[in-house]
């Protein structure tokens, strides 16, 4: 869970950002491209930001994701379930039966539960890889207690009750393994370690586009790219 004020933060990414405002209950989805400037707005942000790696087969972001782009997508927009003080949202993906509106470039699960006291549910066990984020609360998964602000990893495909100890709110996330590294390094992330060499000085050059009306704010780079592992 990320909280925020307002900043200009760049990016070049292979990446979507799914990011969830507890308040709104609406979902956007930030589609990285060969460069984006993300402008954040004033007001204090609390909510949970994901990202999902494109695949390697198109290329660099240009090719595999095309341009960047932001989408809004309102809360009534996205299928909801309930069930026995349980309440389900597909944030995007399929789940349980049912599937996101938003598009996705590869099969996946986002989903986003409300359980009360005593209320379980079962982790879509048809991903290879999985985990769950309790955003508050606590849950009980097997002999292990998950607190909140904590993410748990899920064994593959094995059966996976999540039952909750008070009222909880979490979101389950899962889908394929990566193909291939991805290297992070502040804002940037890439299978290449040489595009975000060039990202970051880009950045320090200001060859970064300016958001229009605000070409004030910056942000100074004051290191150079370093990777744990390579």
């Amino acid at each position: 869970m990320g909280a925020g004020w307002g900043s200009l933060i760049p990016r070049i990414s292979e990446t979507f950002f799914l990011e969830f405002d507890q308040g709104l209950a609406d979902l956007e989805l930030l589609l990285g491209g060969a460069e984006l400037l993300l402008e954040q707005g004033d007001l204090m942000i609390l909510g949970v930001e994901l990202g999902l790696a494109a695949a390697l087969d198109g290329g660099d972001t240009r090719g595999a994701v095309g341009r960047a782009s932001f989408t809004h997508h309102p809360a009534a927009t996205l299928p909801e379930l309930d069930d026995r003080g349980v309440h389900v949202r597909v944030l995007a993906g399929s789940a349980y039966g049912v599937s996101s509106p938003i598009p996705v470039s590869s099969p996946l699960f986002y989903v986003e539960v409300k359980l009360e006291p005593s209320a379980r549910i079962e982790a879509p066990r048809e991903h290879e890889e999985r985990a769950v984020y309790v955003v508050s609360g606590e849950l009980r998964c097997g002999s292990s207690v998950v607190r909140a602000s904590t993410m748990a990893v899920l064994r593959p495909h094995h059966a996976t009750v999540l039952e909750a100890t008070v009222a909880t709110h979490l979101v389950m996330i899962g889908g394929a393994p990566l193909d291939g590294p991805r290297w992070i390094w502040w804002n940037f992330v890439s299978s290449s370690k040489e595009r975000i060499e060039q990202a970051a000085s880009d950045w320090k050059e200001g060859r970064f586009p300016r958001v229009p009306g605000d070409e004030i704010e910056f942000i100074p780079l004051l290191d150079t790219p370093r990777f744990a592992g390579g």
